[in-house]
């Protein structure tokens, strides 16, 4: 790691106590259980966590120092008043240090996507690095930055559930490139309404260094103010518009500046996203049959619209996460398939007062588009009063047993929800008890 413990103590405006200044620092740790030997230890405070009881356990384990809130052993200690604070300043000072060109993604749906297909097209030119996994907060984010060795560039993906966690990312991470995908209601219990998540996912604005690059579909994102803004999206208003060509099970083809592009990741969302990427493409000098070749490439889509075949039945599973907007966009591209139409959907969390209605009126949408509805989660309730029927699950075994009755070879079933929902393993089980069934008979 390109760090010293001089340059980590003062970019954090730390009190040093018993640090050896000449100790080389070989990465940056914020769990005991994962941390090697010549790691510096942030002791974190969460909601069910306390940092600072296992400061012993790292110093025990070979931490160079901790970097604490108050003092515990007097040794190999910097104190700071916000340990959290302190790690995106540190994550800070090294993103200007390495000086990568950075990309930083958000919006409330599509960002995790928009992340891949980057990152596979700056990776054809460029050394890059990206979020790995749900990194996408105030402390994954600075770890990303803090994992750089000699990469160009840095695409990274920010998330938020409250007010001020995008303009924080953005301060630390300060992108040459901005995107924000989309402005659709989540969050809302902590962010109030749309408009409060619109404010939110601009507030990226405030320290981008060069170019914004929105869907310009999106009404909220063309209010946003910038200097240079590039917007993309099938509106002839965008600067870039792209035209769907082919719809398939497997991926779309769309035309871009009179150019076809071909993608593995199903639905018109993934669209969206793959010529928001290709637009960054253009933009970093991406030649354009790497661009191309680029988006042919498998993309880490785990629990996100991912095509799981069991025995002769397809299940998208899309458990990761769920919101009003990649809810219909997710049953839009069931609705498209042929055989039995199963929409197995758990909760859309975090949308405070707006929640029964914004579940109501998702039922309301499945009318036509499916042929059974199961609902699990107390609000999902809603969405079989919007429908007018359906089936509400308890817990996952009866949900897994009342699909076997339900599903005839061929089946297409979507299984959607927030992740406390648990639906990744209803997918696991359903899946198992598909295939026991069809080796037995």
């Amino acid at each position: 790691m390109d760090l010293s413990v001089s340059e980590i103590v003062d970019s954090i405006k730390g009190e040093p106590l018993g640090v050896d200044l000449d100790v080389e620092v070989k990465g940056i740790s914020t769990d005991t259980r994962t941390m090697f030997p010549g790691e510096v230890f942030f002791a974190l405070k969460g909601e069910h966590y306390d940092g600072h009881e296992f400061v012993k356990e790292a110093i025990a384990k070979g931490a160079v120092f901790c970097v604490v809130e108050r003092k515990i052993t007097g040794e190999k200690e910097v104190v700071v008043e916000d340990t959290l604070k302190s790690l995106g300043d540190l994550a800070h000072y090294y993103r200007e240090k390495k000086d990568p060109r950075v990309i930083g993604i958000t919006g409330t749906v599509g960002k995790t996507t928009t992340k891949e297909f980057t990152y596979n097209i700056m990776k054809k030119s460029f050394k890059t690095l990206k979020t790995e996994k749900n990194y996408n907060n105030l402390i994954g984010l600075p770890l990303t930055i803090l994992s750089m060795e000699d990469e160009d560039h840095l695409v990274v993906e920010m998330g938020s559930n409250k007010k001020g966690e995008i303009r924080r990312l953005s301060e630390i991470s300060n992108p040459d490139i901005g995107v924000i995908t989309e402005v659709t209601p989540v969050h809302t219990e902590f962010l109030e309404d749309v408009e409060g998540v619109f404010e939110e996912k601009a507030s990226i604005c405030e320290f981008v260094n060069e170019t914004m690059v929105v869907n310009g579909d999106n009404a909220y994102l063309n209010r946003i103010e910038f200097p240079h803004v590039i917007k993309v999206g099938m509106s002839i208003d965008n600067d870039h518009v792209v035209e769907i060509l082919e719809e398939g099970v497997d991926g779309s083809v769309f035309r871009l500046d009179g150019t076809e592009f071909r993608i593995n990741v199903p639905g018109r969302g993934a669209v969206i996203d793959a010529a928001i990427s290709v637009v960054i493409g253009f933009i970093e000098g991406v030649p354009l049959m790497g661009i191309k070749e680029a988006l042919e490439e498998t993309i880490d889509v785990h629990h996100r619209m991912e095509l799981v075949e069991a025995c002769g039945v397809t299940i998208i599973d899309d458990s990761y996460n769920a919101s009003p907007a990649s809810m219909r966009n997710a049953i839009d591209y069931l609705s498209l398939k042929e055989g039995l139409r199963i929409a197995v959907l758990g909760e859309m969390l975090e949308l405070g007062k707006l929640s029964a209605q914004l579940h109501l009126e998702t039922g309301k949408y499945l009318k036509g588009k499916v042929d059974h509805l199961m609902a699990i989660g107390r609000d999902a309730l809603y969405y079989l009063a919007g429908y007018g029927g359906g089936f509400y699950a308890e817990e996952i075994d009866e949900a897994v047993r009342v699909l076997l009755q339900w599903i005839k070879p061929g089946s297409w079933i979507l299984v959607k929800g927030s992740r406390k929902n648990n639906l990744d393993l209803l997918v696991k089980k359903l899946k198992e008890r598909l295939c026991s069934t069809t080796s037995t008979t």
